[in-house]
């Protein structure tokens, strides 16, 4: 397994960890504007989750190729062979990988995890088929706009979600949570904590740094509700739009 776990650095995809964050991504997407992809709050913060906010906090690639993500018939079909079943829960790719694998289906199969869990999850509970065309060719994987799809799958997610929910249905709104709640913990002064300004940012929040902030930063007296903690007034470690990273 260590030699094809050394594969994955050729697709440019950084570590991703994972923590417990539904309640304060919920109040985050009730404060968010997909028409412009931005976070509000009734204090006056407002920030824009941009490409490069997806690419300072995640280290995915920035630009490129959009992915199309409506896949062809062909392109479909050839994943889903890849993975031996037509509609994969996102549990099932895990028990696909072996040391024997090939190494292209590797890092497909590894990507699927990845980008099933973590950046276009679902409340069907099983893996989208929105990425499929940009998973066909493993060589030209870096060279898609990955964090463009990062954002377009979380404003389409929320926005399905609220349209259900419209229609009396209870659903869960889906999409990167990490991008959004990382994006809103950089503005936040805490008491007492002192971020490194290395990048990519994700792999500084760890569970415990995100659970004391979660904590911080909730109202007394309520699970569900936060804003308690100041904002920096802008001075966050998250490019503006329009400045580059190094």
């Amino acid at each position: 397994m260590e030699t094809k776990l050394k594969t994955i650095p050729r697709v440019r995809v950084g570590p991703l960890c994972l923590f417990n964050i539904d309640e304060v991504f919920i109040w985050l997407v009730n404060h968010f504007y997909t028409s412009t992809s931005s976070i509000e709050l009734e204090n006056g913060f407002s920030f824009p989750i941009t490409p490069l906010t997806i690419h300072t906090i995640l280290g995915i690639p920035l630009g490129g190729f959009p992915i199309q993500t409506g896949p062809t018939t062909e392109t479909f079909d050839f994943i889903r062979q890849e993975i031996n079943m037509e509609t994969p829960s996102i549990e099932y790719p895990f028990s696909l990988v072996s040391e024997n694998m090939e190494e292209d289906k590797f890092c497909r199969v590894f990507l699927l995890i990845v980008l099933s869990v973590f950046i276009a999850l679902n409340s069907q509970g099983v893996a989208s088929s929105k990425f499929d065309s940009a998973l066909v060719n493993i060589e030209a994987v870096a060279k898609h706009d990955w964090c463009l799809f990062t954002i377009s799958y979380l404003v389409y997610s929320i926005n399905k979600a609220r349209n259900e929910n419209n229609n009396g249905k209870h659903i869960f709104p889906r999409g990167c949570k990490l991008a959004l709640v990382i994006s809103y913990f950089e503005f936040l002064l805490a008491p007492g904590f002192s971020i490194p300004n290395s990048l990519p940012r994700l792999p500084l929040w760890t569970s415990n740094l995100s659970n004391s902030y979660m904590a911080l930063d909730a109202l007394h007296g309520s699970s569900n509700l936060f804003g308690r903690l100041p904002d920096s007034g802008g001075a966050s470690k998250l490019p503006k739009p329009g400045h580059a990273v190094s």
